[in-house]
Parts: C-alpha cells; structure tokens; sequence
C-alpha cells in the first residue's frame, strides 16, 4: 500500500493541514481570511522494507504550489447605543460613539484580529428610518460612529434607524463589501409648546363697563396643541 507525507512551506494558511489520500486525492481547511501563496512537498510511502540497501520505499519529493485569492470581506460595526432620545424642535442633536468597532473587514473584530489586509480600506454608513416626518434633518453617522439629526417641531414619536456599512473594497462576487443592516431607535418626546396671544382693542364710554362675552379676549388667541386657554393677570 501507499501512503503520502505532506509539509508546506506555511502552516499558518490552514486550519486543517493538507493531506493526499491513498488515491491522490487532496484535501485541506483554510484558516480564516488567510491568503497567499504555499508550497507543498508531498512523498510517497509503501508498506514495504526500506533497508537494506537497495530497498527503498520512500518516493522522490514531488513539489507543487497552491494560491489561495484574497476575497474582500464585509464591513463590520456594532450599535454601541439602541436608544436614543430627544425632543421634539429641539434643534440639531449630536450623540457619540452611536456605533463603535467599525471595520472594514468582518475579520478585524474577531480576537486575534483577521483580515489585516483590509485594515487600509476606508469605510462609510448608510442610513434610513421609517418615520421622517420627525426630522427636518434625517439621521446621519459618519465614520466615526457619530450620529447628527434634527428634530421637526411639533411632531413626536419614535424612528427605527436602519445602518448598513460600506467599505472601499471591490462588491463584485464572490468579494463582499456591505455589512448586514443592524438597527437602533430615536424616540421623540412632545415638549408643551407656548400659546400665541395676539393684541386686543376695544373702546367704551367712561362711564360704562366693558364686558366681553366668551371666548374674549381669547377669540384670536391659539395654542399649538390645542390645549384650552384661560386669561391670566
């Protein structure tokens, strides 16, 4: 029978070292993100004496290369804060660190770090929300994980922000360079709003006591929720 011996020139590359069956078939396992070149040595082994001279039963070293392509791997963050408040017309609205570990490689956040190729690429968010009524702004993140938005007055409730990252690295199968969409939510809280009092004139004699039936002096006078309005002195 015979077997086969195999040694590479980088273990490293795999996870599972190459092996050549009985058949001449061979099989291996990759290491994560791993790429390059390596040079494999394979000898060929029978079951019969190896001594003494002239018994050999150990082959001539055969030698042949395999190049493992690089692939570019997805980005990737995480939602370093899932809930987010503000108030309604609270103007321009700035919170940190909303995302934090944004990678350009998936790889770059496993411990020990892979992909380390990639760790040049630049990379970019993309944000959506299901509710834009609420801002005159729309959510933003930059690259560093900053989110700016600005609220529209008069309107409250919630939004359910969308995130996906891009990085600079090619999209074109089987390379990948859009992360999975991951989500937080902005809640906006309604804040009383002042009521609009507009100027009153009215003439009367000296002698005679002016009386103004309802709604008055509050007939021109509005409130932006709608609450009702009493005079106050």
């Amino acid at each position: 029978t015979v077997t086969f011996e195999v040694t590479t020139s980088n273990d490293s590359l795999f996870a599972v070292r190459p092996a050549i069956s009985s058949t001449g078939v061979l099989t291996f396992t990759l290491a994560k993100d791993a790429n390059g070149p390596v040079v494999l040595v394979a000898t060929a082994v029978d079951n019969g004496p190896s001594a003494p001279p002239p018994n050999e039963n150990r082959s001539r070293p055969a030698t042949f290369t395999i190049t493992v392509q690089a692939v570019n791997d997805e980005p990737d963050f995480n939602v370093n804060k899932a809930n987010i408040p503000a108030t309604e017309g609270q103007g321009a609205v700035t919170v940190v660190d909303v995302l934090n570990r944004i990678v350009p490689a998936i790889g770059n956040n496993s411990v020990p770090p892979t992909a380390l190729d990639e760790v040049t690429q630049s990379v970019t968010i993309t944000t959506t929300n299901n509710n834009p009524s609420l801002f005159t702004v729309q959510p933003s993140i930059n690259s560093s994980g900053v989110l700016t938005f600005t609220t529209a007055p008069r309107q409250a409730g919630s939004a359910v922000v969308q995130v996906f990252a891009t990085d600079s690295g090619s999209g074109v199968a089987p390379n990948r360079n859009v992360s999975v969409t991951k989500s937080f939510t902005i809640t906006v809280s309604a804040v009383n709003d002042a009521p609009t009092a507009v100027d009153d004139s009215y003439s009367t004699s000296e002698t005679a006591i002016l009386t103004r039936v309802a709604p008055g002096v509050l007939a021109n006078d509005t409130d932006p929720e709608s609450y009702p309005l009493v005079v106050s002195t």
